[in-house]
């Protein structure tokens, strides 16, 4: 059961790539089990790499085999395991849209939510976030998700869910942070900008209402919007126009019509001059 092909991968793999029945496949596990079954260096079986670094584990994540996924955790194969370009289970999971396998996983070990893919410094939760996957941000969130942790660019999710325009995740990843009293919305990106900054070259009205909003409650929205805080290269390449000074750079009944806020909230916070 140990012996290999030419790409390092065992006979399992490959019973597995053909789709057969759970209980075959489970009486092939439990013999492994029983007797087990090693390579030579002394491995055991579920836990071999074959020459892309991929484990029984991740291959059954890959193929959607979500039986057995669950019974190789029961038998504390580890989910922390990467292949060769530094991907896990989880990550490929959330990668793949398999949700139930996603829960299954997170259970087992909610630690590998926060695991970072070593070439751009994605999680798991920054994944499912730009993927817009409202569901499985919700799953991660209420399973520790970093919300501060920064890719190998120094964004943050919030950064990473507004430049790839995912408006349901950051929504609910904001709403989150807000009654939580978590601090999200400022410096989410290598170069220092804060959440509107990034909103505004997105020029995506509802990206932007969702982050100033979020200010607002938050009461964090003047610091955000003073054009002293702006860099040059962003006063240079943003596509709305950059909102320190307010009451003369944007005429007012525009700005209230394009941003679509309420008469209330345009008179506190963007008043005449």
């Amino acid at each position: 059961m140990a012996a290999v092909d030419k790409k390092g991968r065992i006979a399992l793999v490959h019973i597995l790539a053909r789709q057969v029945s759970w209980d075959i496949f489970k009486y092939l596990l439990d013999h492994c089990i029983q007797s087990d079954v090693r390579d030579a260096n002394g491995v055991h079986i579920f836990n071999m790499q074959d020459q892309e670094g991929k484990t029984l584990l991740y291959h059954a994540v890959s193929y959607g085999r979500l039986r057995i996924v669950e019974f190789l955790l029961d038998h504390k194969v580890d989910p922390t395991v990467r292949d060769y370009c530094g991907r896990f289970p989880l990550y490929n999971a959330v990668l793949l849209r398999h949700s139930a396998i996603v829960y299954a996983l997170v259970k087992q070990r909610p630690d590998t939510i926060n695991l970072q893919y070593c070439v751009t410094g994605d999680t798991p939760f920054s994944v499912a976030a730009t993927l817009n996957n409202v569901e499985l941000v919700r799953l991660f969130l209420n399973n520790g998700a970093d919300l501060g942790l920064k890719d190998e660019a120094g964004c943050t999710v919030i950064a990473k869910t507004i430049i790839k325009e995912s408006c349901a995740a950051l929504q609910v990843i904001l709403n989150y942070a807000n009654q939580r009293g978590i601090e999200v919305v400022n410096n989410v990106t290598g170069n220092g900008w804060n959440a509107l900054q990034c909103a505004l070259m997105k020029d995506n009205v509802e990206i932007f209402r969702v982050v100033i909003e979020h200010m607002i409650v938050v009461g964090d929205v003047f610091r955000c919007l003073d054009v002293d805080n702006a860099d040059e290269n962003f006063s240079s390449q943003n596509n709305i126009c950059w909102i320190g000074c307010w009451s003369d750079i944007v005429p007012r009944m525009a700005f209230s019509a394009t941003m679509n806020f309420s008469d209330t909230i345009v008179d506190e916070y963007f008043p005449l001059a």
